[in-house]
């Protein structure tokens, strides 16, 4: 999508991109707020499959208030 200019990002955020995509199911964190946030939003979509959030598994201060809200 990048190279046919439907993504306009640059390289650096393309390489994040690219680690939060790859990773996303390995039940990590980060520290990266970008990273972080696709994660935490990711796992916070899991309770609509009937999957109960971890909390410890949220990157996000921000995320941890929305799992145990």
């Amino acid at each position: 999508m990048r190279a046919e200019g439907e993504l306009p990002i640059r390289e650096a955020q393309l390489v994040k991109l690219q680690a939060a995509l790859v990773d996303h199911d390995r039940g990590l964190v980060s520290i990266d707020p970008t990273i972080g946030a696709c994660w935490d939003a990711d796992r916070l979509e899991l309770g609509r499959a009937g999957v109960k959030v971890r909390p410890d598994l949220l990157s996000t201060s921000t995320g941890k208030r929305c799992a145990t809200a």
